[in-house]
């Protein structure tokens, strides 16, 4: 309990400059604080009380009648303020310089008043409608600390005070505005608020602590709320156990769930891209009963029992990390209303090419997507010109696809064939998680020799299958010789034939499932050789994370580092607007938090931070809510670093682990408003654990990736922030280098959000839309990234625009075509186009050039005069 108090040990305050400038700031925190209930940073405080209890420490280093002037000056300012005093004023008080406490009520409107008073050290306030807590109970405080000092003084100041103060049991609390260093927020025990009170060098464990802290009276002023809840600290990141470390978190947390136990799916990222003559790496992967599917770049997908298989593979040296599949994105769709009487044929001008009887014959457009639900009732089917080919089969040994999706496939097939009606179509079944499949359809058609690991596989299987049936065939005719020999109707005779009977209806049953799976590898291989000789291809499949997204992953190089001549490839730009963002990392402030938002920039209402990249929610509707429904938000953090290359030696591997070190970190507002508490009370919800992996190296660089999936516990306001340190150079820790050849370390980490399964998507709600906005294979030079136009020819809300990651002078998409159910209906409008555009001879030369003519502009075909 605190109570007037005799000081036998006092602690006189040294003098030190900058003590106006650093009064004045305390006033107008407090003033803002106590009176208005909001910061320096227009952040809501929440409610004031129009009065608090006060204890007040003062300390008059004066003798005798100065002493006592000084002392009744003083006194006069506190009953200007509305002073009210509780406590008994000791006898001798005015002459006595070992008193140095008053307690009592006072207005909030005179704590500033009483703050500005040169013989007052620290101030404790509580409102006064409450009670401290007894003992050792928690209770909120707010601590405004000395001020006035350059900004890396002041920051040294604030970390030294909560040092020290940690040896009295202070908690911080995190991401709260720190007023620039000059306030600290958390909670203590309440009998522990006389340390703060009188000064915090007197910890007895604070001893230690150097200067600035040790100089000076670091707190001036503390604000106790228990009629507030306690603010939430941050909780330790979670460790990873030793034989988890090369798990992706939702592999482990599927493990840990049981939901690893049957037959399924991984994907091993190697230490290095294996050559296309390199067959070793099957050797390594092959474990655990694992089975490889394909391979693009480094990444393998395999067939497996991940909680069978994952131990096994972690076990492998050249093995980096091991994840569950990633798939495209499917995103989910703004609705467009556009005008009854609206005809995209006729705002693009496909019409008037119609009645030149221009409809695209001759021409093949190959469509890939992940779904093709109904296909077989589109226009086309019954007169051979639309037909379907299923990659997905491919993955069952009996060559059965996958059930019925809900894909929008067939939708976007219709637009093509609407487009282009006499246009031979081939639809593409892509299962979302198998990129290695798009590369290889890619090389089959610009005649080059595909890896359908799964086509050889399935092959081995048959034959395999087929020897088994011609041991059932030997099988059943040894036991139809043997009943022959002696075809007595008694009982071992019955047994002799009922045994030739089962031997020959099993060996005819795989015969006639051999014979039709034997069928459906030969349809399906034919279909595939079938397509060299496209001549189009719209791709409606676009991986936003997992994989680099600056144009260096396998498959966007596949397209940029060879020609791919052979037929236009449309690639949908993807839905994602806003949903990923990057920027050079920045921690001007030392706290090891990046400064997401630009500096020099005035941050946005409600901002108090720049360290924050707040979300809000963007329905089907187009309309973004600041509250977020709750489900599951996965958070990517992408980042490139450039490398020294000269440290890499044969048989090390320096970079497996990134120079840089991050983490993300997910925090819940408690009350965006600042109507029960302070705006900047915030809870962690979540924050990254373990290694990032590294998605893809080159002598020069490398791409790691850390991903966080957070179960949001309820709708509320939710942000993203960064943490993490650069180091100064490209080199590893510990390498010999001399000064000049030394090369200074700049990244600019990616961000991106995602709701997997959503109806609506998470958006930051503070950050520009147009930087890293393209996913693989979309960040691609040479494709032809298709954006989608709305009913006016304008760009749709949630289409991505603006520049791939790290090509910030690039600007995508290509085009904007019409496409109201998003970017893949666009790019199969915008094929269905270019086969309607072609001359006699089957050139498309003409609509490239208008493309080209006219980047990222809607392509419609000009009138004819």
């Amino acid at each position: 309990m605190l109570t007037p108090r005799l000081d036998n040990q006092h602690v006189s305050t040294p003098r030190f400059e900058g003590r106006t400038v650093m009064t004045r700031n305390i006033v107008m925190m407090l003033s803002a604080m106590v009176v208005a209930g909001v910061s320096r940073s227009d952040v809501a405080t929440g409610p004031s009380p129009d009065a608090y209890h006060v204890v007040i420490r003062y300390s008059i280093d004066a003798l005798r009648t100065e002493r006592v002037r000084q002392f009744d000056e003083m006194s006069k300012l506190f009953a200007k303020a509305g002073f009210r005093r509780d406590d008994e004023p000791p006898e001798n008080e005015a002459i006595d310089r070992r008193f140095t406490r008053m307690m009592g009520t006072i207005p909030a409107k005179g704590v500033p008043l009483v703050t500005t008073q040169r013989h007052v050290r620290c101030v404790l306030l509580w409102p006064k409608d409450s009670k401290l807590p007894d003992g050792d109970g928690r209770v909120r405080v707010e601590l405004y600390l000395a001020n006035g000092f350059t900004p890396e003084t002041q920051r040294l100041i604030a970390r030294q005070t909560a040092l020290a103060l940690g040896k009295a049991g202070f908690v911080e609390a995190f991401g709260y505005d720190a007023e620039a260093g000059s306030k600290l927020v958390g909670s203590m025990p309440a009998s522990k608020l006389e340390l703060a009170l009188e000064d915090p060098r007197a910890i007895p464990e604070a001893g230690g602590i150097p200067g600035p802290f040790r100089n000076l009276q670091t707190i001036r002023a503390i604000i106790a709320r228990p009629d507030w809840p306690v603010p939430t600290s941050r909780p330790s990141v979670p460790a990873v156990p030793p034989e988890e470390e090369k798990y992706s978190p939702d592999l482990a947390a599927a493990i840990k769930a049981g939901r690893a136990d049957a037959p399924g799916r991984l994907e091993v990222l190697l230490a290095y891209t294996p050559a296309d003559t390199d067959r070793t790496w099957l050797d390594i992967v092959r474990q655990g009963g694992a089975s490889v599917e394909g391979r693009i770049g480094p990444l393998v997908s395999l067939a497996a029992v991940p909680k069978i298989a994952a131990p096994e593979l972690a076990k492998q040296p050249s093995v980096l990390a091991i994840r569950l599949p990633r798939s495209a994105r499917r995103a989910p769709s703004v609705k467009s209303n556009p005008p009854t009487d609206w005809s995209p044929l006729r705002r693009s001008g496909v019409a008037q090419l119609h009645t030149m009887a221009r409809r695209g014959a001759g021409t093949r457009i190959a469509v890939l997507a992940d779904d093709f639900t109904g296909w077989d009732l589109l226009p086309g089917v019954k007169e051979k010109r639309v037909r379907h080919i299923d990659l997905s089969s491919l993955r069952h040994p009996q060559l059965d696809p996958n059930p019925p999706g809900k894909g929008d496939g067939a939708r976007y097939a219709r637009s093509v064939i609407e487009v282009a009606p006499e246009a031979e179509v081939i639809l593409l079944r892509v299962p979302p998680d198998a990129p290695y499949m798009v590369q290889n359809i890619a090389r089959i058609i610009n005649g080059e020799p595909a890896r359908f690991y799964l086509l050889d596989e399935r092959l081995r299987e048959l034959l395999a299958a087929r020897d088994r049936v011609s041991d059932l065939r030997d099988n059943a005719a040894r036991l139809r010789a043997i009943y022959l020999d002696d075809p007595r109707e008694d009982e071992e005779g019955l047994k002799r034939r009922k045994a030739f009977d089962d031997a020959e209806a099993a060996f005819k049953k795989l015969e006639a499932e051999v014979r039709q799976r034997s069928t459906r590898w030969f349809d399906l291989d034919r279909d595939l050789r079938s397509l060299k000789g496209v001549r189009v291809v719209a791709s409606t499949l676009v991986w936003a994370d997992g994989f680099p997204v600056d144009g260096s992953s396998a498959l966007s190089r596949y397209f940029d580092d060879q020609p791919f001549k052979s037929a236009l490839w449309f690639q949908a730009a993807g839905d994602t607007r806003g949903q990923s963002w990057s920027g050079l990392f920045r921690d001007e402030d030392g706290n090891g938090l990046m400064e997401i938002h630009s500096p020099g920039k005035r941050l946005p209402k409600g901002v108090w931070t720049p360290e924050i990249a707040w979300l809000s929610w963007q329905g089907k509707d187009g309309k973004s809510n600041a509250s977020i429904d709750s489900g599951v938000l996965r958070v990517v953090l992408q980042w490139k670093e450039p490398h020294d290359p000269l440290p890499i030696r044969v048989g090390e591997d320096p970079y497996r682990l990134p120079l840089a070190r991050m983490r993300t970190i997910v925090v819940r507002q408690f009350d965006p408003n600042g109507a029960k508490r302070p705006e900047d009370d915030l809870e962690v919800i979540g924050q990254s654990a373990g290694n990032p992996i590294r998605l893809e190296q080159t002598a020069t660089s490398a791409t790691y990736e850390i991903v966080l999936d957070v179960k949001l516990p309820g709708p509320g306001r939710y942000g993203v922030m960064i943490e993490g340190a650069i180091p100064p150079y490209d080199s590893p820790p510990g390498e010999a280098m001399t000064p000049a050849s030394r090369r200074s370390l700049e990244i600019r980490p990616r961000l991106f959000i995602d709701a997997p399964g959503a109806e609506s998507r998470p958006i930051f709600a503070d950050l520009p839309s147009d930087t890293a906005a393209f996913g693989m294979p979309a960040d691609a030079r040479q494709v032809l990234t298709v954006g989608a136009a709305d009913a006016n020819g304008d760009a749709r809300t949630d289409g991505d625009q603006g520049s791939p990651y790290g090509a910030s002078l690039v600007r995508r998409p290509d085009l904007l075509a019409y496409g109201l159910h998003g970017s893949g209906d666009a790019a199969c409008f915008a094929a269905g186009m270019a086969a309607t555009s072609a001359n006699a001879k089957g050139s498309f030369a003409s609509f490239v050039e208008a493309v080209r003519s006219r980047p990222g502009g809607l392509v419609v075909i000009p009138p004819s005069k």
